[in-house]
C-alpha cells in the first residue's frame, strides 16, 4: 500500500492547497463586502446630509419666493430690525400705522439673514445669502461660495461638498438665486436684470451627528460579516476533509488494481510499443497491449475474439491466410516503414516484427508494432531547418564564417564571406585564419595575431563578443568590419560563428559628419565673436545716445528754471502751467532714458546663480511697500514659497516691479488684496503667481504687457514710464523661464512666472 500512500499524500496536499486558495477567496470576499458596506454608509451619511441641505434650501427659497412676491413686508421698528441702511433709496422703506407706530421695510434678502440666524441658534445649520456683488459687505462670499458663484455664471445649478469649518466638518450646498422682476426695485441699481443669476444661498449642515449616526452601525456590520466569514470557513473545512476521505478511499482501490495488473499483465504494463498475441494454430487474436490499443485508437473488444486478418487495419501486412502459413514456417516476419490507420482515419508508419515461440507446448505469435512516425517527422523537421538555415547561410548580406578549434582556421564562409575577402571559391578561403586576413598590426598597435586570439578567448567565455576589426581582402585591401563572435557546439567539438559586415561606408559617412561638426563649431565661435563685438558696439552707442540725449534734457531743465526764477512773475497762469509741463516732461524724459539703459544693460549682466530663498526676497519688498502706503487699507496675504535657482539680485527686481504694480494698481480700492502664491509644477519648475483685486486690464491687450513703453492705463491714472514688466520678463527668461499674466477689468489680474527649481 506504499505507492498508494502516497498519491493520497500528494492528493491531500494538493487538496489543502486549494482549500487554502478557496478560504483566502472568501475572506477576500468577506472583507472587500464589507467594506462596500462600510463605504456606502457613509455615503449614505452625507447624502443625508445633502438632503437636509437642499430641504433648507427649498425651505428659505420658498420663504423668499413668498417675501418677493408682496415686495417685502414692514415690520415694527426694533433693536435686533433696525431700518435697513441699504433700502434708503426706497421712498416707502418707513411708514407709520395710523395709531403713529413706525414700520421698516423688510426685502427678502433682509428676511432670510434673519432667519438664517434664528436656524443656526436652534438646529445648528449655517445659511448665508451672497453674491459676487454683495450690497452688505457681511454678504460678500467667502472663497467657496465664491468658486460656485462662478460656477453657476457658467450654467451649474448645484454645488456641494463636504467642508471643514470651525474645526467641525460640514456638508456645504450652495444653490444659484434667479433675479426675479420684484428683486429689482432693490437691486436693478446693480445691473442685474429679470432671470439672470442674481447669487445664491449656501447652507452648511453639521455631518458630524449623522457620521455618528453611521459609525454606530460598524459594529453590527463587522459582527454579521465575521459570522459568515466564520460560516464559510466552516464550509471550506468540511468540504475538504469529506473529499479527502474520498481520495483514500480512490487510491485504496486504484492500488489494488494495479497490483493485480502488475501480477498478470506486466509484459504489456513494461513495453512501450504495441504488442499483439496470436494463437499460432489459428490466428486469433489471444491479447493485446494497451499501448496498441492507444496507439490505434481501437477498443479492447475490437481485437479479441478475432482472426488477424479479418482487423482491417492489418490486412496490408497479413492479406490472407497463404501470408499467415508463411509466417509459420518461417517464424519470422519483418515490415519496415509500413502505414497503418489509426481509428481517426490518421496514417502512421510503423516497424512491424513477428515471431513464432513456445508457451507451455503451444505456440503463439508475438507481434511487435513500433511507430516510427515521430521519428520521420522530426527528421524532417531537422531538414527543413537545415534548409532554412543554410538559405539564411547563402542570402546573407553579412559575412557569415565558421571557425574550428584547436587552430582556429575558417572551415566555411557563405557567399557574402568569399565576396567581403576577395575569394574566388569556399576552397580558397578556408584555408586562412582570422589574423591570416588581417593587416600585421590593428589601428591601436596590437598585433593581429595577438588581438585575434584576445577576442577568441573572450567569445568562448562569455558566449560571444563583438568588436570592431580592421580585416585585409586577399587582394591586400584594407577595411574596418563590425565582427560577432558566438559560440558553439556540435557533435561535442567546440566551434565558433563570426559574422562580420563592412562599415567603410559608415566610416566614410561619420567622418564626414565629425568634419561638418567642426565647420559648425567654427562657424559657432566665429558667429559668436561677431555677436560679441555687435553687444560692444550696441553698449557704446547706448552709452553715446544717453550722453547726447541728457545734453539738451539737461539744457532744457537749466533754462526752464531760469525762467521760473526770473520770469514766473510776469507769465500768466497758463504760462506758469506749460513751464511747469516742460520741467515735468523732461524728468519724465530722463527716467526713461536711465530705465531703457537698465534694460539694455540687463542682457549683457552676468548672473549668479545659486539656491534663493523667495519668501525672504518677497518679503522684503512686501515690507518696503507697505511702510510706503501706510495711509492705504493693504492686506497682504505672502504663502510660503518654494526656494528657486537664480541670481538673488535679479530676482529681488521682479518682486519689486510686480508688487509695486500690485500696490499702485489697487489704489482705487477701500481694501486692496495682494497674494503671493508658489507652487512646484513638474513640467515648468516652480511657479509664482502675485494676484489682486485692482483695475486690472483688458485680455484682448495683454500682447501689451510686456513691450518696452507699452502701457495699458493712462498715466493720469497711474505713473510709469512702461519698462518694468519688459524688465522683468527679461530677466525671468534670462533665467530659463516665462511669464504671462491674466486679468479682468475692475477685478484685478494676477502674474505668473516660473524658475527652475532648487537643487536637493
Amino acid at each position: 500500500m506504499t505507492a498508494a500512500k502516497a498519491w493520497s499524500d500528494n492528493s491531500v496536499t494538493r487538496l489543502w492547497h486549494y482549500a487554502l486558495v478557496v478560504a483566502a477567496a472568501w475572506t477576500l470576499f468577506v472583507a472587500a463586502t464589507l467594506a462596500w458596506n462600510l463605504l456606502e454608509n457613509r455615503r449614505d451619511a452625507l447624502e443625508a446630509g445633502r438632503i437636509q441641505a437642499r430641504l433648507a434650501f427649498q425651505k428659505d427659497l420658498v420663504f423668499r419666493h413668498w417675501a418677493a412676491l408682496h415686495g417685502g413686508v414692514y415690520v415694527p421698528v426694533t433693536k435686533e430690525t433696525p431700518p435697513n441702511p441699504y433700502l434708503s433709496h426706497i421712498p416707502e422703506r418707513d411708514i407709520k400705522t395710523p395709531s403713529n407706530k413706525l414700520l421698516t421695510l423688510v426685502n427678502p434678502a433682509y428676511m432670510m439673514r434673519q432667519m438664517h440666524e434664528l436656524g443656526r441658534e436652534q438646529f445648528g445649520h449655517l445659511s448665508h445669502i451672497t453674491s459676487l456683488k454683495p450690497i452688505r459687505p457681511e454678504n460678500a462670499a467667502d472663497a467657496w461660495e465664491t468658486n460656485a458663484l462662478k460656477a453657476f455664471e457658467k450654467g451649474v445649478t448645484e454645488v456641494s461638498s463636504v467642508e471643514t469649518m470651525d474645526g467641525q466638518p460640514y456638508m456645504r450646498l450652495m444653490r444659484s438665486l434667479v433675479t426675479e422682476g420684484s428683486c429689482l426695485k432693490c437691486h436693478a441699481a446693480q445691473g442685474y436684470k429679470e432671470g439672470g443669476i442674481r447669487g445664491g444661498i449656501s447652507i452648511s449642515v453639521p455631518i458630524t451627528p449623522l457620521m455618528d449616526n453611521a459609525n454606530r452601525q460598524l459594529a453590527p456590520l463587522a459582527v454579521g460579516s465575521s459570522l459568515v466569514w466564520l460560516i464559510g470557513l466552516s464550509a471550506v473545512g468540511f468540504s475538504a476533509r469529506r473529499k479527502r476521505q474520498r481520495n483514500l478511499e480512490r487510491a485504496v482501490a486504484t492500488e489494488a488494481l494495479r497490483a493485480s495488473e502488475v501480477r498478470y499483465r506486466r509484459l504489456f504494463e513494461a513495453a512501450r510499443e504495441g504488442i499483439l498475441i496470436l494463437d499460432a494454430e489459428t490466428g486469433m487474436v489471444v491479447d493485446v497491449n494497451p499501448f496498441l490499443i492507444e496507439m490505434l485508437g481501437y477498443s479492447h473488444e475490437v481485437f479479441l475474439g478475432k482472426k488477424v486478418w479479418e482487423l482491417g487495419f492489418f490486412k496490408d501486412i497479413i492479406a490472407n491466410q497463404d501470408n499467415f502459413a508463411e509466417l509459420q514456417k518461417n517464424e519470422y516476419i519483418r515490415y519496415e516503414d509500413m502505414a497503418l490507420e489509426t481509428s481517426d482515419g490518421q496514417r502512421i508508419e510503423v516497424e512491424f516484427i513477428s515471431n513464432v515461440y513456445l508457451v507451455n507446448h503451444h505456440k503463439v505469435i508475438q507481434c511487435n508494432i513500433r511507430d516510427i512516425s515521430e521519428g520521420h517527422r522530426a527528421a524532417a523537421v531537422l531538414r527543413k531547418s537545415e534548409e532554412k538555415h543554410r538559405l539564411l547561410f547563402v542570402s546573407s548580406r553579412d559575412a557569415i564564417m565558421t571557425l574550428e578549434s584547436p587552430f582556429w582556421v575558417f572551415t566555411s564562409g557563405n557567399p557574402a564571406a568569399l565576396k567581403m575577402f576577395g575569394a574566388e571559391n569556399e576552397e580558397g578561403f578556408i584555408s586562412y585564419r582570422p589574423w591570416e586576413l588581417s593587416p600585421e598590426r590593428q589601428p591601436d598597435g596590437r598585433a593581429s595575431a595577438e588581438a585575434a586570439k584576445e577576442m577568441i578567448e573572450t567569445a568562448l567565455h562569455e558566449g560571444f563578443h563583438f568588436f570592431e576589426w580592421t580585416h585585409r581582402r586577399i587582394g591586400g585591401e584594407e577595411f574596418p568590419a563590425d565582427v560577432l563572435l558566438t559560440r558553439m557546439e556540435q557533435d561535442g567539438k567546440v566551434m565558433l560563428q563570426a559574422s562580420a559586415r563592412d562599415i567603410t561606408e559608415r566610416k566614410r559617412v561619420t567622418e564626414e559628419i565629425r568634419k561638418l561638426n567642426a565647420e559648425l563649431e567654427q562657424r559657432v565661435h566665429e558667429r559668436t565673436a561677431q555677436l560679441e563685438m555687435a553687444n560692444m558696439e550696441l553698449e557704446a552707442f547706448s552709452y553715446s545716445v544717453s550722453h547726447d540725449l541728457r545734453a539738451p534734457l539737461r539744457s532744457i531743465n537749466g533754462f526752464a528754471s531760469i525762467l521760473t526764477e526770473d520770469y514766473a512773475p510776469r507769465l500768466d497762469e497758463e504760462g506758469r502751467r506749460l513751464l511747469g509741463t516742460i520741467c515735468g516732461e523732461a524728468s519724465r524724459m530722463g527716467q526713461m532714458i536711465d530705465e531703457l539703459l537698465s534694460f539694455a544693460r540687463l542682457g549683457r549682466q552676468s548672473m549668479q546663480v545659486a539656491e534663493t530663498d523667495m519668501t525672504a526676497l518677497a518679503q522684503g519688498v512686501l515690507d518696503q511697500c507697505a511702510a510706503q502706503a501706510l495711509d492705504r487699507n493693504i492686506q497682504f496675504k505672502l504663502h510660503p514659497l518654494p526656494a528657486a535657482q537664480g541670481d538673488a539680485a535679479m530676482l529681488s527686481h521682479v518682486w519689486v516691479n510686480l508688487i509695486s504694480n500690485a500696490v499702485k494698481y489697487t489704489r482705487g480700492k477701500p481694501v486692496a488684496e495682494i497674494e503671493i502664491i508658489g507652487r512646484a509644477d513638474g513640467s515648468d519648475g516652480i511657479v509664482y503667481c502675485v494676484k489682486d483685486n485692482g483695475a486690472g486690464f483688458d485680455m484682448k491687450h495683454v500682447q501689451k504687457l510686456f513691450g518696452v513703453f507699452q502701457r495699458l492705463h493712462n498715466e493720469s491714472d497711474f505713473e510709469g514710464t512702461g519698462v518694468g514688466l519688459a524688465l522683468v520678463q527679461r530677466i525671468v527668461q534670462r533665467h530659463g523661464g516665462r511669464i504671462w499674466a491674466e486679468g479682468k477689468v475692475n477685478e484685478g489680474a494676477t502674474f505668473h512666472f516660473t524658475l527652475p527649481a532648487s537643487k536637493e
